[in-house]
């Protein structure tokens, strides 16, 4: 017998009544629904109020841990031109002393920018290992992370440490400063792996922990400069802050390590990659040693600032390709990486 329309909506509806009630009484019980069956407890009816309290708990570390560079920047305006006056600058040699100071700042920061970026990806990706994969996929994320970065900034440091003077007269004309570019190429090996123990951190939810290094290596950095900065000048200052980012480093690295169980090997931390590095400077240095040879020869003096540019791209060029090609035969790189 066929049923009416109005009797098939009265069916439809009990159905979903009775789908609605077994639902509830699956729920009962649970944390998300009361045993009143009064809807929801207190915590899904949150006001805007809470919910913006518990952003900012967030918010605000994560924040904070990424304010590493500016701070370390904040530092240097607030105590090297002071302790540069000290010594016996004017006004005017001090703050000459500070750009030329500054000259590294742009190199660095863009290997810190590429880890900065990239760390923005390192979040999300942790929260999803951590949830989905389990210790194990976490602990292979963040090695694998670790291991790119330490690569990265190792490299950005020494090339740009041994290629100090030619860059230095590519970018700005002479070779003022060198020394203190030296020191601050250091720098990028520890901001870079800072920030990106920071984001692995932060996706495991210590949020708070890489906002304590930052500051605690800002700290670091204002004490040194006060010891450095009398006896070396801006090279101290570039000193300081070298020494204050791998404090920074150290700092995330181990409690990383200790979070995941994280137990690199010596071998693959310190000595491959020193034999890369090593053979890279190598590298750069002897082309650009040779192309300024060959300049030399050819009548065109090599501290004008087109033949430093010469000289700094076939440096970067050969130590590029000498680091790829080590890294993959030592195994630091993988064909699958």
């Amino acid at each position: 017998m066929q049923k009416s329309p109005r009797s098939v909506k009265r069916d439809n509806w009990s159905n979903e009544v009775a789908t609605d009630e077994s639902l509830l009484v699956q729920l009962e019980g649970t944390k998300e629904y009361s045993t009143t069956g009064s809807g929801p407890l207190p915590e899904e009816r949150r006001s805007n109020r809470d919910w913006i309290k518990t952003l900012l708990m967030y918010a605000i570390p994560v924040c904070l841990g990424s304010l590493a560079v500016p701070l370390m920047n904040l530092v240097d305006t607030f105590t090297v031109p002071r302790l540069l006056r000290r010594e016996g600058l004017d006004e005017l040699q001090s703050m000459v002393s500070f750009g030329i100071y500054n000259r590294g700042l742009p190199l660095v920061q863009l290997v810190t920018m590429l880890a900065t970026s990239l760390s923005v990806l390192f979040i999300p990706a942790m929260a999803e290992a951590r949830l989905k994969g389990g210790p194990e996929a976490v602990r292979q994320q963040a090695g694998l992370a670790l291991r790119w970065f330490w690569l990265i900034g190792l490299a950005a440091s020494a090339g740009l440490a041994v290629l100090a003077e030619p860059i230095n007269r590519m970018l700005y004309g002479d070779a003022a400063g060198t020394e203190a570019l030296r020191y601050m190429a250091l720098t990028a090996a520890g901001s870079t792996v800072s920030i990106i123990a920071a984001a692995l951190l932060q996706g495991l939810g210590a949020v708070r922990a890489p906002a304590f290094s930052m500051l605690a290596a800002a700290g670091v950095k204002a004490l040194l400069n006060v010891m450095l900065v009398p006896a070396l000048g801006i090279s101290g200052a570039a000193l300081a802050g070298a020494v204050a980012y791998m404090l920074a480093a150290g700092l995330n690295v181990a409690l990383l390590a200790r979070l995941v169980a994280l137990r690199p090997a010596p071998g693959a931390v310190l000595a491959k990659p020193a034999l890369v590095i090593a053979a890279m400077s190598l590298a750069a240095a002897g082309t650009a040693w040779v192309a300024e040879a060959l300049l030399g020869g050819i009548g065109i003096a090599a501290d004008r600032r087109l033949a430093a540019m010469g000289v700094s791209l076939l440096g970067i060029a050969a130590g590029s390709a000498v680091f790829l090609l080590l890294a993959a035969r030592t195994g630091l790189l993988t064909a699958t990486e």
